[in-house]
This record gives C-alpha cells, sequence and structure tokens, in this order.
C-alpha cells in the first residue's frame, strides 16, 4: 500500500506499507520544486506486526 499527501504546502510525505514483512515506512521530500527534481529521505520505520496476546487462565 502506498499512500502520497501534502505536507505544508511545502512537501510531500509517502507512507509504504510492505505487506510481506509488515514494516511501514515514512518518506518525506525537498520543497515542491516544478523546475528541480523531488529528493526523498527516509524518516522512521515502523514495524506493525500484530502480535498474538497471550491468554491466562484462573483456577
Amino acid at each position: 500500500m502506498v499512500v502520497l499527501s501534502v505536507v505544508r504546502e511545502e512537501q510531500l510525505s509517502l507512507l509504504y506499507q510492505n505487506y510481506t514483512t509488515s514494516k511501514m515506512e515514512i518518506w518525506i521530500t525537498t520543497n515542491i520544486d516544478t523546475d528541480a527534481e523531488l529528493l526523498w529521505s527516509k524518516s522512521f520505520t515502523v514495524d506493525s506486526e500484530i502480535q498474538s496476546p497471550i491468554l491466562f487462565r484462573f483456577a
């Protein structure tokens, strides 16, 4: 899954989610300029793997 959005009308942000590794990456661009290339830098990565809960039984 890829989601693109505008940050403060100056930058673009991109969320990339890899379903095989359950990781999400957030990427941010430099200033938006129609005459120049966009430079992307990874802001952070989140491991979104859902851990199975531990169930306790009380006697």
